[in-house]
């Protein structure tokens, strides 16, 4: 469906049809080839005259490993688009203020304590193995 605007200045009419937006959200952090998951997710949205944002999501590596000209390639049945590449930062570690002092005091007790709360762990036998590595260095 078309629709007429006539331009109250200049006193042109011109003939358009609307456009549909779509934003497509690609989680490609977790993929081996995040270009192909890309391209792939592209290929099975609808963009033909769509006004196209896509955002897809990589960690630090794998920045270097999109090429966006292909994107690009891929985008050019849309009226107009943007890419939008979001790098995803490795979760950082959880600090326990409880083991720096320790770890300065002895390494052991740092190692007792961060067994303390990792249950699933077998406490006795790491204990053992860093014992013997500590007497080895010695």
């Amino acid at each position: 469906m078309a629709y007429i605007y006539k331009d109250r200045i200049k006193g042109n009419t011109v003939l358009f049809k609307p456009s549909k937006f779509k934003t497509i959200v690609i989680d490609a952090v977790n993929e081996a080839d995040p270009q192909q998951k890309i391209l792939s997710t592209i290929d099975n949205h609808e963009i033909d005259d769509c006004i196209v944002k896509i955002i897809y999501s990589v960690k630090p590596e794998q920045v270097y490993s999109v090429n966006a000209s292909q994107i690009k390639k891929k985008l050019t049945r849309t009226q107009f688009s943007s890419i939008t590449p979001v790098v995803v930062q490795n979760p950082s570690r959880t600090v326990l203020p409880e083991l720096d002092a320790c770890l300065y005091n002895s390494p052991l007790k740092a190692l007792d304590k961060y067994l303390e709360l990792k249950p699933e762990l077998d406490k006795p036998e790491l204990m053992r193995k860093a014992q013997l590595l500590i007497k080895e260095l010695n």
